[in-house]
């Protein structure tokens, strides 16, 4: 199960980030997405259950503005995703 998953990816030192709508805001270059990671995707509707959030190292939101409250997981993750390549490159 994911929360069996995440234990085994902090094992072997895999930074887990959990998004979801209540987490802190995701900044351009943050230093959460540099290293080793794993991206929890939080439902639309439901977010992230709360034993699988706990075990997170860090839960983070996407930057939203006007009247877009959340992103369907797919797109979630990708922009996600560019957010730790954008970290990298720095």
């Amino acid at each position: 199960n994911l929360s069996q998953t995440i234990d085994a990816l902090k094992e072997n030192d895999i930074w887990v980030v959990g998004l979801d709508q209540a987490g802190a805001e995701i900044e351009v270059g943050s230093r959460h997405l540099k290293g080793a990671l794993a991206v929890v995707v939080g439902s639309e509707g439901e977010c992230i259950r709360p034993l699988v959030r706990s075990k997170c190292d860090i839960v983070l939101r996407l930057p939203m503005q006007g009247k877009v409250e959340s992103l369907n997981a797919a797109v979630a993750g990708s922009v996600a995703l560019y957010f730790a390549y954008l970290a990298r490159m720095k």
